[in-house]
């Protein structure tokens, strides 16, 4: 007790006494080159992105812009990848020969030159499977992969999750707006005048999309085998991800030991330092270098693999005890003429259907029902209303 009284004592003291901390560490006013990504030696895409570290109170991201990336072989060979917005920069479907080295070549639009050691092509097998399992209320995701030669060992994961969700409310009916900016006249009418009662798709149907942020990475290095049954993504209880229909896409990259090292090193660094009894931040050396000045510090690692990918599809049937919250609509009735529209403030509201003859009636629409904008627009929740090219239909 005695020891642990002698240790708390110190840390309350230093935490009644808080001053603004300057790093010790000067870095140059145009900041540290970042570079993220892995090479994709196979089939699809790589995505490599140029940043600049920046000072601790700005929140801006600082991309490099107008560098020629290229990926340089033993063997002569050069590919180059396009440059994207946001500091991206893209190649497709590389094509590398795994019994060859390479190296990542960087000219930034100063004219600087950096460049990574030469690296081997590591082995990657595909994903066995993508499986669930109830945990506290909710679904956990896992992936399962394996290497029956042990040569792999070290992996990493970026996920994909998308959902499809619904409106609580459809529109049949839009607001028609002539007269003038200074008085305008409101006019409820059908927003397919020739299927009248046809709903609007774009407002009842949504996805959303989000991407891991923390690094997803295990390593068998301790194992008789080399075989992973890692956690990858979590779906709340009770969210919407299972509303209708919901999707997760996979993508497994391989690493070196060097390249491993080097992302355990990031997430001790990035995630793991929320108390004293975390590991603490350490330097990040990679193996990207400037040619003209080796001292500059470059934080990155060039690391090649084939990038295997897996998707899966869930919905709401697989899970029989699944609910959701459903937010509460309310629908007003409105008299179809600008100036009760007006008085009533009917503009905040969306019009979603003939209250004559509920959606199948004439096109003359004299009563109808209007509800909140949340009811019916679904993209004011935060998703898209661009169904995604692998969505099915």
């Amino acid at each position: 007790m005695k020891k642990i009284f002698f240790i708390v004592l110190p840390l309350l003291v230093i935490l009644g006494c808080r001053e603004i901390f300057e790093s010790p560490v000067k870095s140059p006013s145009t900041g540290y080159l970042v570079v993220e990504g892995a090479i994709n030696s196979g089939e699809g895409s790589t995505i490599i992105i140029l940043s600049r570290t920046t000072s601790l109170d700005d929140k801006k991201m600082l991309y490099e812009k107008g560098a020629i990336i290229s990926i340089e072989g033993e063997d002569k060979s050069s590919r180059v990848l396009k440059e994207n917005p946001n500091g991206q920069y893209i190649g497709q479907n590389l094509g590398l020969n795994s019994n060859q080295k390479y190296q990542l070549k960087i000219i930034t639009s100063r004219g600087k030159k950096y460049l990574s050691d030469f690296v081997a092509v590591n082995i990657n097998q595909p994903i066995d499977s993508l499986s669930l399992k109830r945990e506290n209320g909710g679904v956990q995701i896992y992936v399962n992969t394996q290497n029956s030669k042990n040569s792999t060992n070290y992996y990493q994961w970026e996920t994909e999750q998308t959902w499809e969700y619904h409106a609580e409310m459809t529109s049949a009916l839009k607001y028609e707006i002539t007269g003038t900016p200074n008085r305008p006249i409101y006019k409820a009418v059908y927003r397919f005048p020739k299927t009248p009662g046809t709903i609007d798709s774009s407002l009842f149907m949504c996805w959303e999309s989000v991407s891991n942020t923390n690094l997803l990475i295990a390593n068998t290095e301790k194992l008789t085998k080399d075989l992973i049954y890692h956690p990858l993504a979590y779906i709340p209880p009770n969210s919407n991800h299972l509303n209708v229909l919901y999707s997760i896409n996979v993508r497994q990259i391989t690493w070196s030991k060097e390249g491993y090292e080097f992302l355990d090193r990031i997430q001790k660094n990035t995630e793991k330092t929320g108390s004293i009894f975390d590991a603490q931040p350490s330097e990040l050396n990679g193996n990207i270098h400037n040619v003209d000045d080796p001292t500059e510090p470059v934080i990155g690692f060039a690391n090649i693999s084939p990038i295997q990918e897996k998707r899966i599809y869930l919905n709401r049937k697989m899970f029989d005890d699944w609910y959701f919250p459903i937010f509460y609509c309310k629908r007003d009735t409105l008299v179809n003429t600008s100036a009760y529209i007006i008085a009533n403030e009917g503009v905040d509201l969306i019009p979603i259907q003939n209250g004559d003859c509920f959606g199948c009636g004439p096109l003359d629409v004299k009563v109808f029902f209007a509800a909140e904008q949340l009811c019916v627009d679904c993209t004011l929740k935060g998703g898209t209303n661009k169904r995604p090219t692998f969505w099915p239909k």
